[in-house]
């Protein structure tokens, strides 16, 4: 994956995306397999917006039951099961673990019944996903006893029993949207990070491109395509926006932002579901820690990433508290505050009303044929979402019949493996003695089938078969991969977004300085901009 500006702005694309988070790079994929020249761009890195900020869940729609919302869920079960197929080695099964109580609708007969209607509803749960490891089982209610030995971190006064569903967890989540990016880059597609879209290109009243903005070498210049499509998330507003400066401008939408947290406590096996003020807040186990989430409240900001506060975590810590008080939530504990905008019907305070279904909008009934907005909402469906965006894409093209998609089960990059054990083992055998078992596992999963490729790095170094430091795990290997195969332009990109040396927390200093020098004597940083790439990562995690 190479960022070709000179590619980029020299040819005249079938497709330009904009915006690479989860949606972009599940758009660029999907068309990009499909047959179509297809450039992506970022203003900054690949999936360093909302997406990355996610609860790392791939989930089957059991809410969507609440309202009966049958198709909703139908679309919930069958993307939670594409991803399965397609990135196995990227996911595990969790199980969640809510309580019951006395009260009518929360008693364990209502919650009996609506698990078996949940696995009557995804009994089709499995098709397809050949390594029987990932496959879910049925849900299940535990009687008191039980649940009062998971639900570690509740009040156990009034707790009856838990009903317990599976669902999935990224486990490398950041290497979810890379793995749709790498798909892309590998059918042709030109991806690019850090150019910003400033403005659209017009043939008439037809958009026929973007002005772009190169944010690390400043230079300016046109991005031509056929059909330019808007994935910019919280941003999609400000897009939409240029396109309709010669008709009725549109709000901008109404954004709420969502808030977890990663905390210095020790996973459990489940996920716990508390409640306060009504809602449901989870418990999540994330590596060696544990996940809050999810908070939601309006967000002061109308685009852009959200400003999170001091004020605002300890708010939400306190809820927190309320809804866990055995789990000994503390400021003191926050290693990572995650936060997005996700759009939203109305909202005040903390109670809001999010938007349930993503949208895709062509805007030449708005005066800007050429451009279309992908209004992104449920990471789990993004998949289907852009298989839809891409279906009208071709329309518009002057496609009449549009080559089928099939992103619902052709496997991502590093996802072709049909036995994950074998092909831990097949790892494991390849690493020799260059890795303990631990870090065996821990390339095996991320990597996928390109798990080989890093293997291969460290033993023509062995050097960078050493862990960054003491306390961060990551190879000097990963980061090199991330940089030289990977697209990753800084430090945090390769750190965070790339590896899992940042998605806890912030890597320690003796991780840092090593993989500081590893890529400052690639890309011939100085030891000052060395420096700066450091401070940029701990900027990350700071919270005003």
């Amino acid at each position: 994956m190479v960022r070709d500006l000179t590619r980029l702005a020299d040819t005249r694309w079938d497709l330009l995306v904009v915006g690479a988070g989860i949606y972009g790079c599940a758009v660029a994929c999907d068309a990009a397999r499909r047959g179509l020249q297809v450039a992506l761009i970022d203003r900054g890195d690949l999936g360093s917006g909302a997406s990355f900020h996610s609860l790392k869940t791939v989930h089957g729609g059991l809410r969507s039951l609440q309202s009966l919302n049958l198709v909703q869920m139908r679309r919930f079960i069958r993307e939670r099961r594409a991803l399965a197929r397609t990135a196995p080695h990227l996911l595990r099964p969790l199980s969640f673990l809510v309580p019951t109580a006395r009260a009518p609708q929360r008693s364990a007969w209502v919650m009996r019944r609506a698990l078996a209607l949940n696995d009557l509803i995804a009994n089709d749960r499995n098709d397809g996903i050949r390594d029987t490891s990932l496959h879910l089982p049925h849900g299940d209610v535990l009687d008191r006893a039980q649940a009062l030995r998971h639900l570690t971190a509740l009040d156990p006064d009034g707790i009856t029993g838990a009903g317990r569903w599976w669902d999935y967890q990224m486990v490398y989540a950041e290497r979810v949207h890379l793995a749709h990016a790498l798909t892309a880059a590998a059918h042709g597609a030109c991806i690019a990070s850090y150019v910003a879209a400033t403005g659209l290109l017009r043939d008439h009243e037809a958009v026929c491109g973007i002005t772009g903005h190169d944010r690390q070498g400043d230079q300016r210049f046109d991005i031509r395509a056929r059909l330019v499509i808007n994935t910019t998330g919280a941003s999609s507003g400000e897009v939409a926006r240029w396109a309709q400066a010669t008709a009725t401008s549109a709000p901008a939408p109404l954004l709420s932002r969502a808030m977890n947290l990663v905390l210095d406590l020790p996973a459990e096996v489940h996920a716990q579901g508390g409640r306060v003020d009504g809602r449901f807040l989870f418990l999540v186990p994330w590596g060696l820690w544990t996940m809050l989430g999810t908070s939601h409240d309006v967000s002061p900001t109308r685009e852009g990433m959200p400003v999170v506060t001091g004020a605002d975590v300890d708010q939400f810590i306190a809820d927190g508290r309320r809804a866990f008080p055995r789990a000994g939530i503390a400021r003191d504990r926050v290693r990572l505050v995650h936060r997005g905008l996700l759009p939203m019907t109305s909202g005040q305070g903390t109670q809001v009303s999010l938007v349930k279904e993503s949208a895709v909008v062509d805007h030449a009934d708005s005066g800007a044929p050429g451009l279309i907005s992908v209004h992104s909402v449920r990471y789990t469906t993004a998949r289907h979402t852009a298989e839809e965006a891409v279906t009208r894409a071709f329309k518009v093209l002057g496609y009449d019949t549009p080559p089928a998609s099939t992103t619902d089960s052709a496997p991502l990059v590093g996802g072709d493996i049909a036995d994950l054990a074998a092909h831990d083992a097949a790892v494991a055998h390849a690493a020799g003695r260059l890795l303990s078992a631990e870090h065996v596992a821990r390339v095996s999963r991320a990597y996928g089938t390109d798990a080989f490729d890093v293997i291969a790095r460290m033993q023509h170094t062995p050097a960078l078969a050493q862990p960054l430091s003491e306390a961060c795990p990551v190879t000097g290997a990963e980061v090199m991969h991330a940089v030289e195969f990977e697209g990753a332009v800084t430090l945090a990109d390769a750190l965070i977004r790339r590896t899992s040396a940042g998605t806890s927390g912030c890597p320690d200093d003796a991780a840092l300085s090593a993989a500081a020098a590893l890529v400052g004597a690639h890309q011939a940083w100085p030891v000052e901009r060395q420096r700066r790439e450091q401070d940029a990562v701990r900027e990350f995690y700071r919270v005003t």
